[in-house]
């Protein structure tokens, strides 16, 4: 009596792809953050204008109107001459003004400069822009902090990288070898198929079909655990290193999504992006061992499968 043929599992597997493809989503959720985050510190960089006291103030008034319009301000705070010896006075706790008989202190105005223009030759630029301008006396700006900032981007952009490429040869190697078990314990349904006539394709065709599906749904899976894992871990960020009062849900469904709107787009493109890129490794590496791991055994004699 002939027993019935086990259909083959191809469970080892979706959860093999499942959990490679949530591991390379994650290192990829981790350089998008990475690079977010060096975007906000760079946003953080103060550059301050100190304009001259023989500067009219019709004439600050239309400078400042001026350089607010300019690309690369995102925010910027003027603080005249008497609030400039306000906040002194309170800070030594002593009226200088009388002692030195006058208020030296100069206008000044505070620019935050957008994460794009804020690399070192962005702001060196930017700077001699600004000290060309009529009644600007002096431009200063944390020039060490921002030399950091993009030192520290370059060295992680390497290391994210070179993490990236070893995550892949290893992932590569893993899926594959899940691949061939499972190709291998149907290596003699493969060659009684061969042995009755059926064509090289109509052999491997139902392997393919399984390897693309397989790969489909793991694909699925994983941006699924991607999707709590972004929730989780960005909520988590913003509250403890943005000091943000609403969580990433809140914000998606509140008007505050006018004023992030650039973040919230460039979030969209990038974890499409990355998702697409999930997809397409996991049936291109599932699709392409299970044709060679198949194409193998049709190639063997029947003595060569024991």
């Amino acid at each position: 009596m002939s027993k019935k043929r086990k259909k083959p599992s191809y469970l080892p597997a979706l959860v093999s792809v499942t959990m490679v493809l949530f591991l390379l989503g994650l290192l990829g959720m981790l350089v998008i953050n990475a690079n977010r985050f060096t975007d906000r510190l760079k946003e953080n960089v103060l550059l301050t204008i100190y304009f001259s006291n023989a500067a009219p103030d019709d004439r600050l008034a239309g400078i400042t109107e001026n350089i607010n319009s300019m690309e690369f301000v995102r925010s910027s705070v003027f603080t005249s001459k008497e609030q400039a010896a306000e906040e002194y006075k309170k800070e030594i706790q002593s009226d200088f003004e009388e002692t030195i008989g006058g208020n030296p202190l100069p206008a000044s105005l505070d620019i935050y400069v957008k994460s794009e223009y804020s690399d070192t030759s962005g702001i060196r630029k930017i700077k001699n822009d600004l000290e060309g301008m009529d009644f600007v006396q002096d431009v200063e700006y944390q020039a060490d902090l921002v030399n950091s900032i993009n030192k520290y981007k370059e060295r992680i952009s390497l290391v994210l990288l070179g993490i990236t490429l070893i995550l892949v040869i290893i992932s590569i190697i893993l899926i594959t070898n899940t691949v061939r078990l499972s190709v291998f314990a149907n290596r003699f349904l493969i060659k009684s198929m061969q042995l009755v006539g059926a064509t090289e394709w109509f052999i491997v065709r139902p392997f393919v079909k399984r390897a693309f599906w397989v790969g489909t749904f793991g694909a699925i899976a994983a941006g699924c655990f991607l999707l709590l894992a972004f929730f989780t871990g960005a909520n988590w960020v913003d509250k403890e290193l943005f000091d943000r009062s609403q969580s990433v849900t809140d914000r998606l469904i509140s008007d505050q999504i006018l004023t992030h709107w650039r973040y919230l787009l460039q979030d969209i493109s990038q974890y499409s992006i990355l998702f697409v890129s999930l997809l397409i490794l996991g049936i291109a590496i599932l699709v392409l061992s299970t044709y060679v791991s198949t194409k193998k055994y049709l190639k063997l004699k029947i003595d060569d499968l024991y």
